[in-house]
């Protein structure tokens, strides 16, 4: 695990990304707390509110 201040991350932002496929990489924050870098990969499922609100109302009405 790798833990860097938000000032260290943004002056070297390309450094964090690339490590993060590989290790785990925490952002610590003074005034915002600490923050887990993580890549998405192909496999994840990325879904607004608005979309994920409506296939639940859809799923309990095909349950009911």
């Amino acid at each position: 695990m790798v833990v860097v201040s938000s000032r260290e991350f943004r002056a070297n932002q390309r450094k964090y990304f690339v490590l993060a496929l590989t290790n785990d990489v925490v952002i610590t924050s003074r005034s915002h707390g600490s923050y887990r870098l993580v890549p998405v990969r192909e496999s994840d499922t990325l879904i607004d509110q608005t979309t994920l609100e409506a296939k639940i109302r859809r799923g309990i009405e095909e349950y009911e």
